[in-house]
């Protein structure tokens, strides 16, 4: 049996969890679902992490390729919302430092089934894959979904992916597991960012599926999630596990088009194969195979590069023009997608990286939120009860750029209401408009916080403060009525 698709995916692999910080002595486990994607990431797993005792050589000496990186800070990989809620908790002093991670002798490394009680062949499917990835040396547990009443069709995959993350969440802090790894391929990510373009997502939401975030901050047991296959496309996982010999379900209700992404899925799988009927026709014409620019797109391209002011915005986010080379252009609708994907996801990381830094620099708190002990190898912040009122300067907000003030803005006020939805783009907006006056004047409600000048700073500092229960009960009706 051959091991080239294994070799590419372990290599692969490897690089992923090396960029990602994460060593071979961690804590890992895999959310599986019985398909192909999730069974070539169990499978890739027990490869990397030593569990499967039966690794070919071809396979081990693509991992030995992949070149040793720089540790990586777990923190870099906090969401601004996230970082402001660390600030709060150390100016709380009630910051927790752990999830200090040690390099363990035997780490635990598990497959994690959910059986959504959904379907009949559900549970069938979940002990089929949970009997392959104890084959490769996984530890293997499966749980139901206890569900108190079913939801309603329009919300069904909403609440069973909710329910999913919760029922994960729980084994992983039973099993002290501090990484979880998903399954997501590039398919995913375009139907993802299709789904967003639909809706009149901004940068934020056009930069997809993170490949490594941290989970929320409701639970004491901060979880890594990472997804090494968001590059990779889903035929060349099914071929891994052809390879291999593995054997995945498919879940008939992806093929439900009543729910959005199975219509876009279907939408992409259909101009996927309308562009490889056409390539297939050039390609008996004579004509290449890979996308070109027209004459004049790549004259308008070469003119772009020659006056960079044009890009002056885009040069200070971080980002490089669009390439003018035909050879980079990639090939098929999916891997289109994918690229502008990246790109979305590369100016939302500049973003975001500008807004922390806006945040760090109107606190009104010491400097150092952050920074550990040097003996502490793996520990990151979780929230805590901490400060209940967090103290900003207004003029940096004033004279920031208003794309990266908006952003900031919106992560403090979701910091500290603790809530999963952000506020409304205009009512930030709103806010902002009275903030570029250089001073505050008045309160602004939003979010169900409350914004309000300091006493005695002429509206040069502004305190931000979750609304009483009470209070923010009354907005979230109003809000329902409007």
């Amino acid at each position: 049996m051959g091991h080239r698709q294994g070799a590419k995916l372990a290599r692969h692999f490897a690089g992923k969890m090396a960029s990602a910080g994460i060593t071979s002595g961690t804590n890992v486990g895999v959310a599986l679902s019985g398909g192909a994607d999730s069974l070539s990431l169990a499978l890739a797993l027990s490869w990397w992490s030593g569990a499967s005792g039966n690794v070919h050589k071809e396979v081990l000496a693509a991992m030995q390729q992949v070149t040793r990186t720089q540790p990586v800070k777990l923190e870099q990989h906090l969401s601004v919302s996230q970082y402001m809620q660390c600030v709060m908790s150390a100016a709380g002093g009630k910051q927790l430092r752990l999830c200090h991670q040690p390099r363990l002798q035997r780490p635990t490394v598990a497959a994690l089934c959910v059986d959504h009680k959904l379907r009949q062949q559900g549970s069938h499917e979940c002990q089929q894959a949970a009997t392959q990835a104890s084959a490769m040396g996984l530890k293997s547990h499966i749980m139901q979904v206890q569900w108190p009443q079913l939801p309603t069709t329009g919300h069904l995959m909403e609440q069973a992916s909710i329910m999913r993350y919760q029922l994960l969440h729980h084994m992983c802090k039973a099993c002290k597991i501090s990484v979880l790894l998903t399954g997501h391929h590039a398919g995913d990510q375009a139907e993802t960012f299709m789904m967003r373009l639909t809706r009149g997502s901004g940068v934020a939401g056009l930069a997809g599926i993170a490949e490594v975030s941290w989970s929320s901050f409701e639970s004491e047991h901060p979880l890594l999630l990472v997804r090494p296959f968001l590059e990779l496309p889903k035929w060349q996982l099914e071929a891994a596990c052809t390879e291999q010999g593995l054997t995945w379900a498919n879940d008939p209700t992806n093929q439900d088009t009543t729910y959005l992404r199975n219509h876009m899925r279907a939408l992409l799988s259909q101009s996927e194969s309308q562009h490889q009927a056409k390539q297939q026709r050039l390609a008996g014409d004579g004509e290449p195979h890979s996308l070109h620019f027209s004459p004049h797109q790549s004259r308008t391209v070469n003119q772009d590069k020659q006056q960079p002011e044009k890009h002056a915005y885009v040069s200070d986010m971080g980002l490089e023009p669009l390439p003018d080379a035909a050879s980079e252009c990639p090939e098929g609708v999916v891997p289109a997608i994918v690229q502008v994907q990246r790109r979305c996801a590369a100016a939302h990381k500049a973003l975001s990286s500008a807004a922390k830094d806006l945040v760090q620099a109107s606190l009104q708190v010491p400097d150092g939120p952050l920074h550990h002990p040097a003996s502490c190898q793996r520990e990151h912040a979780t929230q805590q009860q901490g400060a209940s009122m967090s103290t900003l300067a207004v003029k940096p907000f004033a004279e920031a750029h208003q794309d990266v003030a908006c952003h900031a803005l919106t992560a403090v006020m979701q910091a500290m209401s603790n809530r999963h939805k952000q506020p409304r783009l205009s009512v930030v907006k709103n806010l902002l408009k009275r903030l570029k006056l250089g001073y505050l004047r008045g309160s602004f409600v939003a979010n169900d916080c409350i914004i309000s000048p300091v006493l005695f700073s002429k509206g040069t500092l502004m305190k931000v403060q979750p609304l009483p229960a009470a209070a923010a009960t009354s907005a979230s009706t109003a809000r329902r009525h409007q």
